[in-house]
């Protein structure tokens, strides 16, 4: 299954600071599907069709982990397109509720299926997140953090007295995960776009805050050079935010730069979410039990039948009790070996994720030392970030393509890649579009994906804007330039240029506003 929509969410009781219980979890989304089963009946597990919203098919399963009351438990939410019956939609929710951890983990994806063989693409659009999240942030008696701050489904204002707080609290937090949205007030008074609409989309996977002309200089004044918002502009700050980051690290969205800017975050802050989505690590163990019930199951099933064979019930024409013992054998053997290897990748998964957790805060060690010699004057402005610039780009389109529609990277595969000297110069004067969009577009390019989304409006560039006029090509090595949009609808939208050699490899060569039309040699 294709997942477009990925969240994770810790979640605590409101009133008693302990776990959210997997019944509150349950509670939240039985609501949000409109389904008429007690939270406590859903928790229990069933299979329910034609039911809620969507007249969906719902399955509850709820899996002892075994050892300190440590419970899991996952719902699936399953209804057919609306416009395309062939199109199955599926929101998986799963909890794992410990009573020795801090939170409840609760993991919401969305993902698309084809009921049928028919080989076609799916509609380009990125679809919104789905409504279940929304529905836990804002469950009255739960509350969701990112690290120690409260998460929510309406966007927050900021005042000129808690500039300080935000910044240090917030934006700079050691154990921030979520990205944080910044809308400024245009010169009329109103942002370009909606922040309640925006906030509601983006519950659980960002922050949204308001900015009023009255802060935004205040906050300017406590963040990098050219890293501040204002004039009606929107601006993502990621997590790991410090003092020695540029603009290209943190994307500006600009008024007018979009016709579907609440849209235009959406996907670039869902895209980053996918990407970086790991499945509940407790889940591992969910998992191994469900496929030793399946096996159980039919090791059930086979030995009815040894018994009717053994008991003369049924005609040699069909099976002997031999024969079925060789299958119970056979599959006890593989599904013993087949959950002693899923123990192993779960021990080692587990070994992996300490050791990552332990780089990590080396390296925040690191650069917090880094910091403190900078102020000291002790060291130089850092650049170790941007010491291979070109190649960390290439491999953030590598890493795209990787997370990207896996069942279709046999049939996209990535091209040779580099970038011209002089293409992160290009992306860094340019705002109004994320960079994590830019990557993404670029991946499509590299893969030969974006010839087939319309909206990339892929062809040739030409020598002239005249019809006929033949395209470009470079007389050092005879490249071709070809182009594509980066965004749609806007008379500045955005366009990536690239040459193609000739042996297939892709450079990448210049981002910039419709009507720039180079593409340096």
């Amino acid at each position: 299954m294709a997942i477009d929509i990925a969240v994770t969410l810790s979640v605590r009781d409101h009133s008693t600071d302990n776990p959210a219980s997997l019944v509150d979890i349950a509670g939240a989304a039985g609501q949000w599907a409109e389904l008429e089963i007690s939270p406590e009946e859903l928790v229990h597990g069933g299979n329910w069709s034609e039911v809620g919203r969507k007249r969906a098919q719902i399955v509850a399963e709820k899996i002892d982990l075994g050892g300190d009351d440590a419970w899991a438990w996952r719902m699936q939410f399953a209804h057919a397109d609306g416009k395309d019956p062939s199109v199955l939609w599926v929101v998986e929710i799963e909890a794992l509720e410990d009573p020795n951890a801090a939170d409840t983990a609760v993991s919401v994806t969305l993902g698309r299926e084809r009921r049928d063989q028919r080989v076609r693409l799916f509609r380009t659009d990125t679809p919104m997140p789905p409504g279940v999240t929304r529905a836990i942030v804002e469950a009255s008696g739960l509350e969701c953090l990112d690290g120690e701050t409260p998460l929510s489904g309406s966007p927050s204002t900021l005042a000129r007295s808690g500039v300080d707080d935000f910044a240090s609290q917030l934006l700079f937090a050691r154990d921030r995960r979520l990205p944080v949205i910044g809308i400024s007030h245009r010169p009329s008074g109103e942002p370009f776009l909606s922040a309640e609409r925006l906030a509601r989309a983006l519950a659980g996977m960002a922050h949204v805050w308001l900015i009023p002309p009255e802060t935004t200089w205040a906050l300017s004044a406590l963040l990098p050079e050219r890293l501040g918002v204002y004039n009606g502009a929107v601006r993502i700050w990621w997590p790991g935010f410090r003092s020695g980051d540029t603009p290209r690290q943190h994307a500006l969205l600009l008024p007018g730069s979009s016709e579907r800017p609440v849209e235009e975050i959406v996907e670039t802050v869902t895209a980053a979410a996918r990407a970086g989505h790991r499945p509940l690590g407790g889940l591992d163990r969910l998992r191994i039990e469900l496929r030793r019930r399946e096996s159980d199951r039919v090791l059930a099933e086979l030995g009815e039948l040894r018994a009717k064979a053994a008991a003369g019930q049924m005609t040699e024409s069909i099976v002997d009790a031999s024969l079925i013992e060789d299958l119970e054998r056979s599959l006890r053997a593989v599904t013993n070996d087949r959950e002693a290897a899923l123990v192993d990748l779960v021990e080692l998964e587990a070994e992996l994720s300490q050791r990552d957790a332990e780089v990590k805060r080396l390296e925040w060690d690191v650069l917090s030392l880094k910091e403190r010699l900078r102020g000291a004057g002790l060291a130089e402005i850092d650049t170790e970030v941007g010491a291979e610039p070109a190649a960390a780009f290439l491999d953030e389109i590598r890493d795209v393509h990787a997370m990207w529609l896996v069942d279709d990277r046999t049939r996209f595969p990535l091209q040779p890649m580099r970038l011209h000297p002089e293409f992160l110069q290009a992306l860094d004067r340019l705002e109004g579009i994320a960079r994590p969009k830019v990557i993404e577009v670029c991946a499509q390019v590299a893969s030969g994906r974006a010839k087939e989304i319309p909206g990339r409006d892929l062809h040739q560039l030409r020598v002239s804007r005249g019809a006929g006029a033949p395209q470009r090509v470079r007389s050092l090595d005879g490249a071709k330039a070809w182009r594509c949009a980066l965004q749609r609808e806007t008379p500045s939208a955005r366009r990536l240029h690239w040459w193609v050699l000739a042996d297939g490899t892709i450079e990448f060569a210049h981002v910039g506003v419709h009507d720039d039309e180079r593409c340096p040699e």
